[in-house]
């Protein structure tokens, strides 16, 4: 690490930063196929992979790394990461409603975000971003069809048996009130009890895989390092690389105008 400090506060050759450059999207490629087969996005179950499969869903999530990506370079952080995540769930509740208003905490998202950056460059790319939201996205489908079920089928059930067992005169006031109580009862108890048993049940199997993968890299030799303690450095290490480009980037651009505007003849 300190290396990686002493090089980030010297002066650089551009032309070393470009071969670097070139060099570390190639290795990003092919660690990056590698933390793809650890993430358990493989291992969802085939209707909770259902909603994340949708040419709408796949749309979202793209558009998404797209407006997060504020460089232009294909990677994104752990911060950028997140509030993709908490776009793509604002989209989804204008179709899904309540059931995608429940985004994943900051830390679970980076839990998945250290697992899928295995060659700790602080960045992911669009496919780990894609693999990381939909396994954060997954268990969406579920907390609709427990809704839509609960809505459909339980609330109107529940809501005749109470009224029938309590012996509530029918077309009266009161069985209004009665039906309406139970039905707000089931809304905002039953309802978010189901929901948190499907999340717990989720992060259960999502825990297991990043616990395991957590092992393994204790067994490293990079286990000295704590990786959500070096998230920061990471990140301001990654913006220093990103800022030195965008200076590359403009410097070009300025000769590539002046050089225009010496080839204008007078």
């Amino acid at each position: 690490m300190a290396t990686k400090r002493r090089n980030a506060t010297s002066s650089v050759d551009p032309a070393a930063i470009e071969v670097s450059s070139a060099n570390a999207v190639v290795t990003d490629k092919a660690n990056g196929q590698n933390s793809l087969r650890r993430l358990p996005c493989s291992h969802l179950p085939g209707c909770e992979r259902f909603l994340t499969r949708t040419r709408l869903f796949q749309a979202a999530v793209s558009a998404a790394f797209d407006f997060c990506d504020d460089s232009g370079d294909g990677i994104v952080d752990e911060s950028e990461l997140y509030a993709g995540l908490l776009l793509v769930h604002l989209n989804l509740a204008k179709y899904a409603g309540p059931s995608a208003c429940y985004p994943p905490t900051r830390a679970v998202c980076d839990r998945l975000f250290i697992l899928a950056d295995r060659d700790r460059s602080g960045g992911i790319d669009r496919n780990e971003f894609c693999c990381i939201v939909e396994i954060l996205c997954a268990q969406i489908l579920s907390r609709m069809l427990v809704y839509y079920v609960v809505l459909i089928l339980a609330v109107p059930v529940l809501a005749t048996f109470v009224v029938k067992s309590i012996g509530i005169p029918s077309n009266t006031y009161f069985e209004l009130v009665i039906r309406e109580s139970v039905s707000s009862a089931v809304f905002f108890v039953a309802v978010p009890l189901l929901w948190n048993m499907i999340d717990a049940r989720h992060a259960g199997g999502e825990r297991t895989v990043v616990s395991g993968d957590a092992s393994s890299r204790a067994n490293s030799r990079d286990s000295t390092e704590d990786p959500v303690a070096m998230l920061p450095l990471r990140r301001q290490e990654q913006r220093h690389r990103r800022y030195q480009r965008k200076s590359i980037r403009l410097k070009e651009m300025e000769q590539q105008q002046q050089h225009g505007n010496d080839e204008i003849p007078i």
